[in-house]
């Protein structure tokens, strides 16, 4: 399958985590309890998913969002 264009880095690494992780679209549907269509769909590049939709297929791949190394703030430091 083609990388489709995504309009947020997330749903890019959603998607490459998704192809890496070997679970056919159908059973991560299944697993997440997203709508197969919708999540065909949104692999193609045709829509975009609810926070919960991607919430639920994050937690079936074991995935959780990090901030990046570079902007964790130093201990000790505050965030203004």
């Amino acid at each position: 399958m083609n990388t489709p264009i995504f309009k947020t880095r997330l749903e890019a690494q959603l998607w490459h985590a998704m192809q890496q992780s070997g679970i056919s679209m159908t059973r991560l549907a299944r697993m997440s309890g997203v709508d197969l269509p919708l999540l065909s769909n949104w692999a193609h590049g045709r829509r975009t998913l609810s926070t919960r939709a991607v919430d639920a297929i994050a937690q079936v791949l074991g995935l959780r969002l990090l901030p990046e190394t570079s902007r964790r703030p130093k201990r000790g430091k505050s965030v203004s």
